[in-house]
């Protein structure tokens, strides 16, 4: 994420530069009459011309350099000197990407992450712990949409042993930690994959093995990796290949978490075969400023009361919205507004908006479906909306085995996606930061049978490598005190108070509770744009009996993780 942050301020840099000098060097001289003073004008213009040459006749050699252009400090009354060297900074910088895309047919964007990571641009890459696996004799390549690898650069990375039989033509790859040894033929499509003294097993694969012009031995990586324990995910956009341990990475995060996964195995326990039934309600007022960009002021209140169930390995909430007090302000403050969004008014005339009705369901694979007719109606078009089920994917966590959830098998399988996955992590290590900073054993001090965690926030910007002072105030004011004990009590208590020349933000939060059931208040503000106020209370009680926590017979399913 760091890095992106960079990316962003140095497009932004460079735009304020450039714009809109981008197609050439000297075409398009209006932007050289700005108003400027006369001095700087000139300067930037002829700097400009200069940088610009400079900057595509380096990139005419697809030099994968990782530019970046200079921060020209500027007086109050910008000089000849400044305006030269601000635009031969930014020539430089857009002569650079436009002889870089004509040449290499790619944009530099991309390719500059994949050089910063020690990856090749243009070719397959694969990448560990954030950083591309180097190929010294042979390189990655696709067959039949499989990632194939010189086994041995990669398989010796995750720490396996690897040997070739000439005679023989096959490959032993070897686990020094575990009783693992996989063999794979030259041209055949069968691995034998042997466990322990007694455990073998045959499995087909997508591709052959098979050796390379080079004479080196090709794999499919994913096959390999998974046979090893890692998971591997796919960036298209980078075409890279990226390798995770996840196993290694849960172990990392839970190390941060000592104390809540402590406070949360204690619970669990506590829970573990019970069945229990919550009930709850909540309502809240937002008051929106300019809800139709012409100052039209609306006041939306909402409603909602919900049940749920579960059993430690299961769960289902039963929830109703009443969202007609809401719609009906809203069409009465911007008439049509409903039609301007789409919504089908005959669906929604006929459909009782006081009780809008929904059901998620958590089953014991850790896949969560959702139930939604009015939303299946409306937005999905479903012919049968009363059958239709929306799948939001797993979860990736079992909860058929009784154990306790800890934060590395929480987090982990939501990382673990092919979209943006070159970013990985980068993104691993702020979303860390965010929760660390909340949840985490640097924030953490226990006393007797409970826990209170203090945020700090201001660890955020560390992790992200940024000195912003402004940040830093508006985090300063952001607060956040939770309090938990091992018997299932808590407090949490939060706060903002913040305020510039350009905008006041306002934030309070009180919950409380026990094992049987708590209340919560929170009221948000933004300037002068909306405002919210909402509360919430539950109750728990033991039941004897649970409604169904599968899916019903003759459900439609449509796997929204396919959109």
């Amino acid at each position: 994420m760091k890095k992106l942050f960079a990316l962003l301020l140095t497009l932004t840099l460079a735009l304020s530069l450039t714009v809109p000098a981008f197609a050439t060097g000297n075409e398009g001289d209006d932007w050289r009459d700005s108003p400027f003073q006369q001095g700087y004008d000139k300067g930037f213009a002829e700097g400009h011309d200069k940088g610009y040459a400079a900057g595509k006749a380096d990139a005419l050699a697809l030099t994968p350099q990782l530019v970046e252009p200079a921060d020209i400090p500027l007086s109050d009354e910008p000089t000849y000197e400044e305006g030269y060297q601000s635009g031969l900074a930014g020539g430089y910088y857009v002569g650079y990407d436009n002889g870089y895309t004509e040449t290499a047919g790619r944009y530099p964007a991309v390719d500059r992450p994949i050089v910063e990571k020690g990856g090749v641009p243009g070719q397959v890459n694969v990448m560990m712990e954030g950083q591309c696996i180097q190929f010294p004799d042979a390189i990655p390549t696709i067959v039949n949409d499989r990632t194939m690898i010189p086994v041995r650069a990669v398989m010796e990375n995750l720490g396996q042993l690897v040997e070739w039989d000439p005679d023989t033509r096959t490959v032993t790859i070897m686990s020094p930690t575990v009783e693992q040894t996989i063999l794979l033929t030259i041209d055949s499509t069968t691995a034998v994959v042997t466990r322990g003294e007694s455990e073998r097993i045959e499995t087909t694969l997508d591709a052959p093995a098979f050796i390379n012009e080079d004479d080196r031995t090709m794999v499919p990586l994913r096959f390999l990796s998974e046979t090893c324990g890692y998971t591997v995910l796919w960036d298209n956009t980078f075409r890279t290949a990226v390798v995770v341990d996840d196993d290694a990475l849960m172990a990392d995060i839970d190390s941060r978490f000592t104390a809540l996964n402590a406070l949360m195995a204690s619970q669990q326990a506590d829970q573990l075969g019970k069945k229990l039934k919550e009930t709850g309600s909540l309502s809240a007022d937002i008051a929106i400023a300019d809800v139709d960009g012409a100052g039209t002021e609306a006041a939306l209140p909402f409603s909602a009361a919900y049940t749920a169930w579960s059993d430690s390995q299961s769960a289902r909430i039963e929830m109703t919205f009443n969202l007609k007090e809401a719609l009906t302000a809203l069409e009465t403050a911007v008439p049509g507004i409903l039609e301007e969004m789409e919504v089908d008014l005959g669906t929604a005339l006929t459909t009782d908006l006081t009780a809008i009705p929904l059901t998620l369901l958590l089953t014991p694979e850790g896949t969560m479906y959702l139930h939604m007719p009015l939303v299946n109606s409306l937005f999905l078009g479903a012919s049968t909306p009363e059958d239709t089920w929306l799948s939001l994917g797993a979860t990736g966590v079992d909860l058929s085995q009784p154990a306790s959830l800890t934060m590395g098998q929480a987090l982990v399988p939501s990382l673990l996606v092919d979209e943006g996955s070159f970013q990985l992590w980068d993104t691993l290590d702020l979303s860390l930061a965010i929760v660390e900073a909340m949840f985490g054993d640097a924030v953490a001090s226990t006393r007797g049978g409970s826990t209170t965690w203090t945020a700090d926030l201001t660890r955020v910007l560390d992790a992200a490598g940024l000195e912003d002072p402004e940040a830093e105030a508006i985090l300063d004011s952001f607060t956040l005190k939770t309090t938990m004990g091992k018997n299932g009590s808590y407090t949490i208590t939060g706060g903002m108070d913040y305020a510039d020349d350009t905008m006041a933000m306002d934030f309070a939060l009180n919950a409380s509770g026990t094992a049987k059931g708590g209340k919560m208040t929170m009221t948000m503000s933004l300037s002068d744009l909306f405002s919210l106020e909402l509360a919430s209370q539950t109750s728990i009680t033991p039941v004897s009996t649970l409604p169904a926590m599968t899916l019903p017979a003759g459900a439609e399913v449509v796997d929204l993780t396919d959109f």
